[in-house]
């Protein structure tokens, strides 16, 4: 059995760049019977020196945490086919090209 999830992400970040920015990042999934969506947020502090690339970045590992946290809640032990929608080129591209050169690069060193 296979259990689809579209998640929409999104992370910004005011005063970007600055030493007093502050950050959000969010992740929503809607269920499959239309109920209510769930939605998992998370401030990012500005002792934590945000950047609107780390905010997006975390918006998309809230939402993989969501998936997870779903997973545990099923009856079955389905296989999950996750969806992540993202307005940020940055994240998409961290996901889909780069993180298998990373991957690769890092298996090199071994």
């Amino acid at each position: 059995m296979v259990y689809r999830m579209m998640i929409y992400v999104d992370g910004a970040c005011r005063r970007n760049g600055s030493d007093n920015a502050i950050g959000a990042a969010a992740a929503v999934h809607k269920s499959r019977h239309g109920t209510r969506p769930h939605c998992w947020a998370r401030r990012l502090e500005a002792y934590e020196s945000p950047t609107n690339q780390q905010a997006e970045l975390i918006a998309v590992i809230l939402g993989l945490e969501m998936a997870l946290d779903k997973h545990q809640q099923l009856r079955s032990n389905p296989v999950l086919d996750i969806t992540i929608h993202s307005d940020s080129r940055y994240a998409v591209d961290c996901m889909n090209i780069w993180v298998e050169k990373w991957i690769q690069k890092k298996l090199d060193q071994c």
